[in-house]
Parts: structure tokens; sequence; C-alpha cells
């Protein structure tokens, strides 16, 4: 069994996961999305976004609904967690290829 101590990279840290339970996987994958949450509000103030009409709104969105969804798996919650992701997935899209739009514009 791998020794969380003995993680320094993304091999040694999948061998690690291998070893515990899906809900560990689950919910260390769910904190490190919310670290990321800083980047997108700054995201979210730049004027290319503001331009693509991109909110935050499907971001918190999925991040809220998967914390949940770790605490209390419902079909409620389970449909909830997918209909987010797909939203989350589309507004990424979409922002992707405005962004996209707005480099080849220039």
């Amino acid at each position: 069994m791998a020794d969380i101590d003995d993680i320094t990279d993304r091999e040694s840290l999948e061998a690690w996961l291998n070893t515990r339970s899906q809900a560990d996987s689950v919910a260390i994958a769910h904190r490190g999305a919310l670290r990321t949450l800083p980047v997108w509000g700054e995201a979210m103030d730049q004027d290319w976004s503001r331009k693509a009409d991109l909110t935050a709104l499907p971001v918190l969105r999925c991040l809220l609904t998967s914390g949940v969804a770790r605490k209390y798996p419902t079909p409620e919650v389970k449909d909830a967690a997918a209909s987010a992701a797909s939203a989350a997935d589309a507004a990424s899209s979409a922002a992707s290829a405005s962004f996209s739009a707005s480099f080849s514009a220039s």
C-alpha cells in the first residue's frame, strides 16, 4: 500500500488513490475543484468573459451540487449533479469558442 508521504507526482497520486475508496477520490477531486474557484472569479471580471456572457453560475452549480452529491447521494441529487455537469460543460465549451474567436479576430 502506498503511503501519502510517497506522493510526488500524478502517477504516485493515482497509485495512492487506487488504494482508497471511491468516496475519498471524489472528496479530493471536489476539494481540488473548489480551489479553482478564485481563478473562475477572476476570469468572470475580464472583458472577454463579459462579451461571451459567461457567468460563474454553471461552475458554482456544478461545484456545490457535487459536494452535496458526495454526502447525500439521493436520486434527485444525482440527477441534479448530472445536469450541473452538463451545464458547466456547455458553458466551458461556449467560453472556449468565444475566447478562441476573440483572439482570431484580433
